[in-house]
């Protein structure tokens, strides 16, 4: 039913910690509580190692290359590379304005910012429901409930300045 498209989602967190050792138990709580309720859901999911993570990166980057991903942690000490020499694609070229290309694929980057008291899952259903190949990356950040309203306020305040001034503007 879905015209042979096969669509791989993946979940990526992290939290704020002072170091690994203080992080690192808080992640892995994380990870299983997230585990679980996809579970409850009845979605397979499982947590994915170094190697596999960077396999995944090479076929973002390298969507026009036939090549398979060629790479084992011990080849780092032995050719004086990082991970990230395995995974670059072959050139970017930033000179366009709205788009981009990484090889010889071109891409196109949007940024929406949106201060909801909750967020649907309507909105990423109609993102992942886009049958073509697209990287949706959502960075959601909450706030307190004080910081919330001093930041709104100043948004109305900005809104309400800007509102004026074009008044002023249609009066001249």
């Amino acid at each position: 039913g879905n015209n042979g498209l096969v669509k791989t989602k993946y979940i990526t967190f992290g939290i704020e910690a002072e170091n690994l050792k203080v992080a690192r138990p808080r992640l892995e709580r994380i990870e299983t509580d997230i585990l679980n309720n996809f579970k409850v859901l009845g979605a397979q999911a499982h947590s994915l190692n170094g190697l596999e993570r960077l396999e995944i990166l090479y076929h973002v980057f390298n969507q026009d290359r036939i090549e398979p991903f060629k790479f084992q942690y011990k080849m780092l000490p032995e050719t004086g590379l990082k991970t990230k020499d395995f995974i670059a694609p072959t050139s970017f070229n930033f000179s366009k304005n709205q788009t981009f290309l990484m090889g010889r694929t071109m891409g196109s980057v949007s940024y929406l910012q949106i201060l909801a008291p909750e967020l649907t899952d309507r909105m990423l259903a109609d993102f992942l429901d886009v049958d073509d190949s697209i990287n949706v990356n959502i960075h959601i950040q909450s706030i307190d409930q004080s910081s919330a309203i001093k930041m709104i306020k100043s948004k109305i305040s900005d809104l309400d300045k800007m509102k004026i001034e074009e008044q002023k503007r249609a009066v001249r």
